[in-house]
């Protein structure tokens, strides 16, 4: 092999570890919280680095997807009359360009991500048994992730483990690694197993399980639930299973507070408590200005990040709704759904990214890179595993 063919792999290599590392600082840890220009420049040097040491796939239809992908993300991100900030991102074209890249090249940017993520939940859940059981822990406060005149809550971090703090008197302890809230690390480490078939023949799967189950997230257990009821058969083994599974919810204070008590019914506004993603504030913003708005705003929404304006805590897919109408939110869903039936081949990986889509519905970011990462490598990953399967039937 020559030296010039050993220098491009290992630039080729590079860039996509280096497009891997922006795509899992979407996620918005938080050692990286000060750092916005610093972060902007490193972004938009690996997605240059991947565009020019990469191979792209020659199918023509994939170079429609991306267009189409593209030109959504932009629309998303086109500032409004809502729109605090009226200057726009460039960030938007790293998502599409994954699209253009080849079946073993988005396989492998998928795995350098879930390999970055998953050696730093390797500290995190360290610190978080160490401190649950008892070991006084020096935190630090944290600024940057969340208006605490809205939501009333403080962080406090050390060696990669933040904790919640609620009103300077309840700690509460569920998982949340380097990230805002424990429900990153539950729907991430849901999204990551759900991709994979919950396959445990790997150790690093049981620290995706582990981490997924201490978030005590309601989206975690539901991605487990969903995937065992519309994937996998539901024999003797699987009922045994999802019997004690839920059993268990009721033993615990924390999965009682966390998990069961948000399916209880309230009379008072007729209402579940699981849609806690949406403050009561902004749920009166989103009922008067689009609900009973006028059918423009209803339409074509207020703007990027015109939700961020008035600082209420929400993550619900009514902020798609909010931003870029009703108009924005079923294009882009109507993309997912054409992009799914022409990739995807067989119904269980149909199933499993419809799955996957349902996470939209409390963390609606669509355009971050690591959702469409996620997304797009996801489904290459399901291709390649069915492809394997039948090779293995043959043999």
């Amino acid at each position: 092999m020559s030296l010039r063919l050993i220098n491009k792999l290992s630039l080729k290599n590079i860039s996509l570890v280096l497009f891997s590392l922006s795509a899992w600082f979407g996620l918005r840890p938080y050692l990286i919280l000060k750092y916005d220009l610093a972060l902007s420049i490193f972004i938009y040097a690996s997605f240059l680095l991947l565009i020019i040491f990469n191979n792209y796939s020659n199918n023509q239809k994939n170079l429609f997807f991306a267009f189409i992908y593209v030109f959504l993300c932009f629309y998303f991100i086109l500032p409004g009359e809502g729109s605090p900030n009226k200057t726009i991102s460039l960030g938007f074209l790293s998502a599409g360009i994954i699209i253009f890249l080849t079946r073993n090249e988005q396989i492998r940017l998928y795995e350098i991500f879930r390999y970055i993520y998953i050696i730093t939940l390797i500290p995190s859940l360290l610190i978080y048994f160490l401190d649950i059981g008892g070991l006084n822990i020096p935190y630090n406060t944290v600024s940057g992730f969340k208006e605490e005149s809205e939501t009333g809550l403080y962080f406090i971090a050390f060696l990669g483990n933040v904790k919640t703090i609620l009103s300077d008197s309840f700690i509460m302890y569920r998982f949340q690694g380097m990230y805002d809230e424990p429900g990153v690390i539950g729907t991430v480490s849901g999204l990551l197993l759900l991709l994979e078939n919950f396959n445990f023949k790997k150790r690093r799967s049981y620290i995706l399980l582990i981490s997924g189950i201490f978030s005590f997230s309601m989206a975690f257990y539901l991605l487990v639930l969903l995937y065992v009821f519309f994937v996998k058969r539901l024999n003797i083994k699987y009922i045994f299973a999802i019997s004690i599974f839920i059993s268990s919810l009721f033993i615990f204070e924390s999965t009682r507070f966390y998990i069961v008590n948000r399916f209880s019914y309230n009379e008072k506004d007729s209402s579940f408590k699981f849609d806690n993603r949406v403050s009561n504030s902004f749920q009166g913003l989103f009922y008067t200005k689009i609900t009973n708005g006028n059918i423009e705003n209803k339409l074509f929404g207020y703007g990027y990040n015109a939700h961020t304006k008035y600082k209420y805590d929400v993550s619900s897919y009514k902020i798609l709704i909010y931003n870029k109408g009703y108009i924005g939110f079923f294009a882009l869903l109507l993309f997912y759904f054409l992009f799914t039936i022409y990739n995807v081949k067989e119904w269980q990986s149909r199933i499993i990214i419809l799955i996957f889509l349902t996470t939209i519905y409390h963390r609606p970011h669509v355009v971050s890179l690591y959702f469409s990462l996620l997304f797009i490598c996801g489904i290459s990953l399901l291709n390649s595993s069915e492809k394997q399967k039948l090779i293995n039937k043959k043999i």
